[in-house]
C-alpha cells in the first residue's frame, strides 16, 4: 500500500511539464526565427554554435576515412562547410534546421555522414508561401 502511493507521488511529479500549456516542444533539430532573434547574433554561425553546437561536432565516418562535418544548404542550393554560415547574416534567416544523412539524401542531395545544416532564407520563406 505504501509503495503504490510512493509510486503514484512519483509518477505524477513526472509527469508536469515546465512549458506554458499550449506551448510546442522545442525541436532539437529546428532553430526558429524567434529563437534566431533572441541569441542576438550577427550570423547564422553564431547562432547555431550558441543554440545547437552539438550540429557542429564532427562524425566519425571509419578509421580509414577519417572525420566529417555537416555541410550546408540554403534555400536548397549547396552553400559548403559549415564556415559559410558566417557570410549569412541572421536578418536574412527565417529558419535553421539540422538534417541527417538520411533525411538529406532523401531530397537527392551529395552530403557527407555528418548532414545537412540547411538554412531557410527569409525571401526562400516567402516564396514558398
Amino acid at each position: 500500500m505504501v509503495i503504490y502511493g510512493i509510486t503514484a507521488v512519483l509518477m505524477a511529479g513526472c509527469s508536469g511539464s515546465s512549458r506554458p500549456e499550449g506551448a510546442r516542444p522545442r525541436d532539437r533539430n529546428l532553430i526558429t526565427r524567434e529563437e534566431i532573434v533572441e541569441t542576438q547574433s550577427t550570423n547564422a554561425f553564431e547562432v547555431v554554435q550558441r543554440l545547437r553546437n552539438r550540429w557542429f561536432r564532427s562524425r566519425v565516418r571509419s578509421l580509414r576515412a577519417g572525420s566529417s562535418q555537416p555541410v550546408v544548404y540554403v534555400d536548397d542550393q549547396f552553400w559548403g562547410d559549415v564556415d559559410t554560415l558566417r557570410r549569412i547574416p541572421v536578418e536574412a534567416v527565417e529558419e535553421i534546421r539540422y538534417l541527417n544523412a538520411r533525411e538529406a539524401t532523401m531530397r537527392g542531395w551529395n552530403v557527407t555522414n555528418a548532414g545537412v545544416i540547411q538554412v531557410i532564407s527569409r525571401a526562400g520563406a516567402d516564396e514558398a508561401d
